[in-house]
């Protein structure tokens, strides 16, 4: 039998072991591609905390050196852990890929609830995409001179252009921006939608141009299978979810309503705005439309003739009309028998 050995590990060796493992202590001597394989994933959402994660640990390094590994294929940038771009080995890179497409997690309901798209959608978006970058860089070569435009057409012809890299990078990007309000090219696009509506007062020119573009846009084809591929989606994600156990679209509705009606049952001031608001504009709309309104109660009226009339009135009033003939009834004897009891007497008294 093998006797047990005990070990006994304090917090320093621990922590000092951690260090070395994570080449912080002492600082690796390997390359980026060194790094980025022991790390095992570098987080790629912001190039430049990538850059110096990588660099941290590296005795020598100089700048560039992880995009220049990624250009060079030494390293490869994919859509790998929890749900952000990292930069990985090619060669377990691709043991992580292959585990993460064995288990088709494109598939679990979550991500089809979080990123509307069902596993058949993903190919076709990721190829709208890709056509979106075509057209960009077609545009932009099409606005070139002749030599800037043929020495754009070689590089895409030789693969320098690479569409699937060009789409991960922007999707990379458009996350940075949206995760950072920080980050200089949001801040500078909402300065410049802020300070638009004042230069479109002042600039003719710019106005003009605009209108230009936005006439353009609303005769292009493009724009009306775009707006019927977003119409369609839109009603397929409706539908979709309505038809659910558990649909988001009423809970928001629900809750919205749920809101307003709290609102207004703990809001005495709200109320009275609301009240003089809706008796304004029943008054506007009975003064406005009076003849129309005349005229449609007069057609009901006519289309119930004298029959029906009686029998609505008799299904409205109830008992509250037997009650009104009786009284009637009652009422009038005893008039017209007093009326002929004086009668009776004046004639005894002549």
């Amino acid at each position: 039998m093998s006797r047990e050995t005990e070990a006994s590990v304090t917090w320093s060796q621990a922590l000092s072991w951690r260090m070395e493992r994570q080449l912080l202590d002492p600082v690796g001597a390997g390359s980026v591609t060194g790094v980025v394989r022991r790390l095992g994933a570098v987080l790629s959402m912001d190039e430049s905390l990538a850059e110096l994660a990588v660099r941290i640990r590296c005795s020598t390094s100089r700048p560039g050196e992880l995009v220049e590994a990624l250009a060079d294929g030494e390293v490869i940038k994919a859509f790998a852990f929890r749900g952000s771009m990292h930069y990985l080995s090619p060669e377990e890179g691709g043991m992580y890929l292959a585990i993460r497409s064995a288990g088709r997690q494109w598939e679990l309901p979550s991500w089809v609830e979080y990123y509307r798209l069902t596993p058949s959608d993903w190919p076709d978006f990721r190829a709208a995409v890709g056509d979106i970058v075509d057209d960009v860089v077609a545009g932009y070569r099409a606005q070139l001179s002749l030599y800037p435009r043929l020495l754009v057409g070689l590089a895409s012809t030789f693969g320098l252009i690479d569409r699937e890299r060009l789409v991960s990078a922007l999707h990379d990007a458009l996350k940075r921006i949206a995760a950072d309000p920080d980050d200089p090219l949001r801040v500078r696009l909402t300065e410049t939608l802020a300070a638009l509506p004042g230069r479109l007062r002042t600039d003719p020119t710019l106005a003009a141009r605009l209108e230009a573009a936005k006439e353009e846009l609303l005769e292009s084809p493009a724009l009306a299978r775009l707006v019927e591929d977003v119409a369609g989606g839109l009603r397929r994600t409706l539908a979709a979810d309505l038809e659910g156990e558990s649909s988001e679209v009423v809970a928001w509705i629900a809750a919205r309503l749920e809101r307003a009606r709290r609102s207004l049952a703990e809001d005495a001031a709200l109320r009275q705005d609301l009240d003089r608001w809706l008796k304004a504009r029943i008054g506007e709309a009975s003064d406005r439309y009076h003849d129309r309104i005349a005229r449609f109660i007069e057609r009901g009226v006519h289309a119930l003739g004298p029959e029906g009339a009686v029998r609505l009135i008799e299904d409205h009033a109830g008992d509250d009309l037997q009650y009104i003939r009786v009284n009637g009834t009652v009422v009038g004897g005893l008039a017209g028998g007093g009326l002929y009891a004086i009668h009776l007497l004046l004639g005894l008294l002549g």
